[in-house]
């Protein structure tokens, strides 16, 4: 289940993820969500905030999924996931 939604978000992001990237793959994990803009801000502020990255621009091992694993906690919080 939730190993198989980080690794498809980590596979749509690539080796670099950015925020509005790691939003939108786990908002398309959990089911194609639709958000308000207001709820998709607060996402992608959060996953700018949680960024970390290694020397060369990419998440140093584990890192990816971490960051995965929280935006989809992140996602089921919103207002939008709980009304689906």
């Amino acid at each position: 289940g939730v190993r198989a939604m980080v690794e498809r978000i980590k596979g749509a992001c690539g080796n670099v993820i950015s925020p509005e990237k790691l939003v939108d793959a786990a908002l398309d994990a959990m089911g194609a969500i639709a958000v308000s803009d207001d709820t998709r801000s607060t996402l992608v502020e959060f996953a700018s905030r949680s960024k970390e990255t290694g020397g060369n621009g990419t998440p140093p091992d584990g890192a990816a999924d971490e960051r995965a694993g929280q935006m989809l906690q992140m996602v089921a919080a919103t207002a939008e996931f709980q009304r689906e």
